[in-house]
This record gives C-alpha cells, structure tokens and sequence, in this order.
C-alpha cells in the first residue's frame, strides 16, 4: 500500500534528515506528491526587464538548448537517477515547464548497478526535418546512443548505438548534412593526466549510422603545450560562412571555462581564440561573497530577432566550494566582436539579475516552474537521494518548486 506524504521544509538539509529518517524503517516510504520551498543565500532584486539567475535552479547541469520555430527546448544531464533527461520548453529562455523524460522506460537504458558518477551525462539536444534528436553517452551501461521523437515531450525511441569512444557527443547541421562531434582520447599516447581531444564524424540522419572517417579536431585543448585538461561539452555552430566550436576546458570545478575554436571548413583546421576563456569564474576571488563557480559547458541558441545566448552550467557554493543542491543552468548574451563570440569578459562575475531586453515574459518564479523530481531508482523500487555527477557535487535530488512522482 502506497504511503502518501506532503510537507514543507526549508531547503535541502530538511530532505536530506527526512531521507535518512526513512531508511531507518523496514519499509521504504514511496511518494506519490511531495514539494517543499527553499530559499537562496543571496538577495536579489529584479530591476525593469531583467531576469534572475540561474534559470534553473538546483540539479539541473549539462543543459544543452535548441529553438524550433518559437519554442526553446533544453535538455539535462541525470546521471544514474530515473526517469532520465528531463526535457524543459520555454518562449523567452527565461521561464521554464518541464513536459517530459527522454528516459522514461527501463527498457531504454538499463542502471541497474550504475553509481552517480554514471550512467547518462551532457545530453544534447537538436532538431531536423520534423525530428527532434538526443545523443548521448551511457556510461558503463552501453556507449554513446541517439534517441529521436516527433515531440519533444515523447515518447522517445530506444537508443540506437553509435559505435565510437569517448563522450559528449553533439550533432551539428550543416543544411542537410549532419556531424557528431565528440570528446575523446587524442590520436597519441595522451601526454599528462586529463589530455583529451575533439573529433569528428559525419552522421547519416536517414539511417543513424555514422559514416566517412573520424577526424582529430582539436588536440588537447586551446594551447596543448599548457597541458589543459577535460577538453569536453563540444558544439559546432555556423555564423556568417564561418564554423565554430565551442567546448569545456579545465574540467568540471573551479577550474571549468569554456573556450572557442574558429575554421573556414567544417573539418578545420580550428584556431582558438586569442581572448579565450570566453567564459569562466576562476580568477575571480573565492573569498567573495556569494559567489558563482565552475562555469562551463555552454550552448548558444539564436533567438528569433537574431540575439545569440548561451545556457551553460554553474554552481552557488555555500562554504569552501560545497554545495547541496549540485549544478544549476545559468543563461547569458553572447556579444559578437571581430567575429569572435564572448559571453562574459575575463575577471567579471556572474550577474544574479541579467537585463534581458526585448523579453516577451519574466521569470515569475519557481512556484510555476512545474518540474518533476529525477529518483534513483527504477519503478517498484525506492527513490534514493540524488548526487551530482562528481562526488564532490552531492545534492538532494530536488529543486525549488520540485514534484516528486516517483511511483
């Protein structure tokens, strides 16, 4: 018989005490509605058209974002916690309403036996002829996959696997063709601890197969004699004739940036930018009050007026880089100079209230924002707390405004 529960805490210590009091009984409570309100450190007040940071809060990292005609669509990463890939809509970048789970049956991905660290992580998200495609990595539970669907909402296929190593895959169109570009070991005994590379691969979107050979984009990051590390979250965007890639440096702490890559070709060779980082937080000073840290893992959407943004992943520690409630999607403009992308100039913080003009809508808080709590579990067994995808990241499992509907 099912147990249904509903109450109000304060913030995510309260879910994590009534976690730990759960397990002390011999039978495991199940929650079919369960909410709770949670308060920020920092204080903002948002001024005339402007919107809050981040845009999603609490355990939502990887976010990858496309515009199909007037709708945004954003996808996150979940890890080994099921339903998996939560799938986000919004009009104005801004505000949010979860309709769906690309992982939404077990028989799509198996994780039984898979830890936090596991399983699926940065997800990407892209649309073609009617389609919507999500490819993605399973770690240590089959590879890298695509699923597609007509609506965004689902239901998605079943994973069909792509045979190439590595993660964080992304699908770039060029017109009608289509390439995957991923991070992966370099073509060389990899020369210190986190030397990656970027490669390359045509996808056949008709059959989803991969074809043509794989291509060494970028090796070891923006100035490999550095020894830069975690060269990860690649995406190709075109502008202006130009191909450019943008990808995550530094690995997933304090350290995390993104950085920028520009070719003439779609197969290079890619230049770094001169002003790289084009996004990061670590110079600035850790000591700061509530500060905003590894940033990184940045996607650019174009708006229907021609505006670029980047969502991208960003953490609010409470005390020496802890946090509880993992890593946040954080949204900022991208400025085009000399035909270079920025996102935020070197040694400037991540603002709380952004302007946004031209919004169509604000953010009207998390009480609206409808999203559905991702479980540890698989369906007939208990929800467990949720952890971010590094050990050092551990969070509660649930967001402001979350809905728990784990049956």
């Amino acid at each position: 018989m099912k147990q249904r529960s509903s109450m109000r805490c304060r913030g995510p210590i309260a879910v994590l005490l009534m976690t730990w009091a759960g397990a002390a009984h011999a039978d495991p409570a199940r929650f079919e509605d369960f909410s709770y309100q949670g308060r920020s450190q920092e204080q903002v007040a948002k001024g005339v058209g402007q919107y809050i940071n981040p845009i999603l809060s609490g355990y939502y990292p990887d976010p990858s974002v496309i515009r199909v005609g007037d709708d945004y669509f954003l996808v996150n990463s979940s890890f080994s916690h099921f339903p998996g890939l939560p799938i986000f809509r919004s009009k104005d970048l801004v505000s949010w309403t979860q309709i769906g789970n690309a992982i939404d049956r077990p028989e799509q991905l198996d994780f039984t036996g898979r830890t936090v660290s596991q399983s699926v992580f940065a997800p990407d998200i892209s649309y073609h002829d009617g389609v919507f495609y999500i490819v993605n990595t399973c770690v240590q539970c089959g590879g890298n996959f695509v699923i597609t669907a007509k609506n965004p909402a689902g239901p998605w296929s079943n994973p069909v696997w792509l045979p190439f190593e590595g993660i964080d895959p992304s699908i770039f169109w060029d017109g009608d063709k289509a390439y995957i570009v991923n991070n992966g070991a370099p073509d060389e005994t990899p020369r210190y601890e986190g030397h990656r590379a970027i490669w390359m691969q045509a996808f056949d979107w008709r059959t989803l197969k991969l074809v043509g050979p794989r291509t060494q984009i970028v090796n070891g990051g923006v100035d490999l004699s550095k020894k830069p590390i975690w060269i990860e979250g690649p995406h190709l965007l075109k502008r202006d004739g130009r191909y450019y890639l943008i990808a995550a440096e530094g690995g997933t702490s304090d350290n995390h940036s993104e950085v920028v890559f520009r070719a003439d070709s779609v197969d290079g060779p890619y230049v770094p930018f001169p002003g790289n980082p084009i996004l990061t937080q670590r110079t600035l000073d850790p000591s700061r009050a509530n500060p905003v840290t590894s940033a990184g893992h940045a996607k650019f959407v174009q708006t229907q007026n021609g505006e670029w943004w980047a969502t991208f992943l960003a953490t609010r520690p409470y005390k020496d880089g802890l946090y509880n409630i993992g890593r946040e999607t954080f949204l900022l403009p991208v400025t085009w100079r000399d035909g270079w992308p920025q996102i935020l100039p070197a040694g400037t913080a991540i603002p709380f209230a952004a302007q946004r003009e031209a919004a169509q809508a604000t953010r009207t808080g998390a009480a609206n924002q409808r999203r559905l709590w991702l479980c540890r579990h698989l369906p007939g067994s208990a929800p467990r707390p949720a952890m971010d995808r590094h050990t050092h990241a551990k969070t509660s499992g649930l967001s402001a405004g979350a809905r728990c509907t784990c049956p």
